[in-house]
Formats: C-alpha cells, sequence, structure tokens
C-alpha cells in the first residue's frame, strides 16, 4: 500500500462515491494523493453481486483518481468494534500514512462538538414532530412549539442602487 495524503474509510465499496467523490476528486486535482479503504466486500446488497461491486468501486476509483483502493473483508452487516477489526484497520492507516491522520488530534474536539451538536438538533426536532404527529386536535397541535430552525442567517443581498445629481 503506497502512502497517501488523504485516505477514505467507508463500510461498503459504494459508500464513498455517495458521500465524499466530489471533494476527493477536487482535492486530487489540487495535488493531493487519496486512497480508499472499503471495510467490507457489500456482500449484503441487495443491487448486484460482490464481483459486479468490485468491478464498479474499481472504476470508480479511476474516474476519481484515487491512488489505490483496497477492499477488506470484516463482513458486511456484521461489522463490531472488535480488537481484532480495529487492529486490523488501524493497520492498513499505518501503511497508508494519511496526512490528515496527522491532524486528527487537534480536529477531534471540533469534529465531535459538531457531531453533538447535530445529533442534539435531530433529537430535538424527532421528539418535537413526534408530539406533533401524536396531537389529537389541531388546537394540541398549535401548543407545541416548532423544531429549532437552523443556526445561520441568510443575509440577502442588496442590489445596487445609481442615484444620479439633479
Amino acid at each position: 500500500m503506497e502512502p497517501v495524503d488523504i485516505l477514505t474509510i467507508a463500510a461498503h465499496p459504494d459508500d464513498v462515491e455517495l458521500t465524499c467523490a466530489g471533494t476527493l476528486i477536487r482535492m486530487i486535482q489540487q495535488g493531493y494523493s487519496a486512497g480508499i479503504l472499503d471495510l467490507t466486500h457489500g456482500e449484503m446488497g441487495t443491487r448486484g453481486t460482490p464481483e459486479l461491486r468490485a468491478t464498479e468501486a474499481a472504476a470508480a476509483a479511476t474516474v476519481i483518481g484515487a491512488r489505490w483502493r483496497e477492499r477488506m473483508n470484516l463482513g458486511d452487516s456484521r461489522l463490531t468494534s472488535s480488537i481484532e477489526n480495529r487492529f486490523a484497520v488501524a493497520e492498513r492507516i499505518r501503511a497508508a500514512k494519511p496526512l490528515l491522520k496527522l491532524l486528527e488530534p487537534l480536529m477531534r474536539p471540533l469534529l465531535e462538538a459538531n457531531h453533538r451538536w447535530a445529533m442534539k438538533q435531530g433529537e430535538e426536532s424527532l421528539k418535537l414532530e413526534l408530539r406533533r404527529a401524536r396531537a389529537g386536535s389541531a388546537a394540541e397541535r398549535a401548543q407545541i412549539p416548532a423544531p429549532p430552525g437552523p443556526t445561520f442567517r441568510r443575509v440577502p443581498r442588496r442590489r445596487p442602487t445609481l442615484t444620479a445629481d439633479g
């Protein structure tokens, strides 16, 4: 396995394509190298065989521009956080020597905070929607507050105005 700047790790052979292929392509265009590590063969998928998935994954890696793609065989729908699996994945990460791995200790608090916040927002929204769905009448639904909105504010662009001295 050749060292790369960016290592993507996904459960199934098509996950990288569905989640971050565009970002990978952009990073590769900027001169970074990338590798793809699939933890399973995707054998439990309902569309296509593991062989077809392997062919498609290889073609996608070529289109993306990845230096390599490796498929581990940790068992689709049976991925566990066992010590054996952790060691196997850690061994592949050490072999790939990704640049982003070096930044991970610095990024972890930010990433964990973002995920915790997103999960909390999702849970709050879901609870409110469940309460709304279980409400017996329109009056009861009106008493339930709206789910939390986005934390960003869209600022409308102002059209330039032309004034003429009269």
